[in-house]
């Protein structure tokens, strides 16, 4: 592993996130916390001015600091506040603990499987985001190196609950958007479990996201796309698609323990409107389904 530590190093230059032939997003850097090669991929940590400390793997922004609970929250707390008793849960990425820190705050939770082809990622979170990751040390965290894909084609265990944290299902994730993978998920939830992928933008990435929920609504007898919205993200509109085998997200919320529940951006309303779409996407879910 090449490693470059940069100590109290005043930079005052941009990192970019430019996945997109015509879009990016530049954020202000205050100086270098560490930049390093793993077997899988670049990573670097950056302490910036507007969002704190960024992370960023293979030249895509994957969180940062000032917001990253956002994301968390949202791709974490509509799935396990759909389904009564979300007991086992499986986490395909997931390497740096922000979907594991708010997994576990639900109490039915009995064991959580975390995916994560990269353990540099682990380390470098760790380190840098020690807030982020100290979910990853509970004792209800099962931790295993591997590809998402090749391990789900592995095991036969079921669970009540699938969060695909894929950070670039355009880029090097691509696997964990196709049809043979969600499938191989379908098969791997209980009959009343539920899947959650990220999907991008429906404005910057408005034919990837409709593609894939094509896709989700021929495998799973319920597909669902919400909103939520992201500063430190070039697309700032994101969507997910939730699927489920028997409850509606919209519909079948479970509402114990919500009125204490540590969260700073999910809250009933919130879930309740991430399902309301403006009528662009409403449009896109039916040409989808034809």
């Amino acid at each position: 592993m090449k490693e470059e530590i940069f100590q109290s190093n005043s930079c005052h230059f941009w990192i970019t996130d430019d996945r997109f032939d015509k879009i990016r997003l530049e954020i202000k850097v205050k100086e270098i916390c560490f930049s390093g090669k793993s077997p899988f991929q670049k990573i670097e940590v950056f302490n910036t001015y507007e969002f704190g400390r960024v992370l960023v793997l293979g030249g895509v922004i994957v969180l940062a600091e000032k917001d990253e609970y956002i994301y968390h929250e949202m791709i974490t707390h509509v799935p396990l506040f759909s389904h009564p008793k979300p007991e086992n849960v499986l986490v395909i990425g997931g390497g740096d603990g922000g979907v594991v820190r708010e997994v576990i705050k639900h109490k039915d939770v009995k064991q959580v499987t975390v995916i994560e082809i990269d353990k540099m990622v682990v380390d470098i979170s760790k380190k840098y985001f020690s807030d982020l990751s100290a979910g990853l040390n509970d004792k209800r965290i099962k931790i295993i190196y591997n590809d998402g894909s090749k391990y789900i084609n592995e095991i036969k265990e079921k669970f009540d609950i699938i969060l695909v944290d894929s950070y670039d299902p355009i880029g090097t994730m691509q696997h964990l958007t196709g049809k043979d993978f969600f499938e191989d998920l379908f098969d791997h939830l209980t009959d009343d479990g539920i899947m959650v992928t990220p999907s991008q933008s429906p404005i910057t990435n408005y034919n990837l996201v409709k593609k894939t929920f094509k896709s989700l609504s021929n495998i799973f007898p319920i597909s669902k796309l919400y909103l939520s919205y992201l500063p430190s993200s070039p697309f700032g509109m994101m969507s997910f698609i939730i699927c489920s085998k028997k409850y509606d997200p919209e519909k079948d919320i479970t509402v114990t323990g919500l009125d204490n529940f540590d969260a700073k951006y999910y809250n009933i309303d919130i879930h309740k409107a991430s399902f309301s779409l403006p009528t662009f996407i409403k449009e896109m879910k039916q040409k989808g389904d034809k």
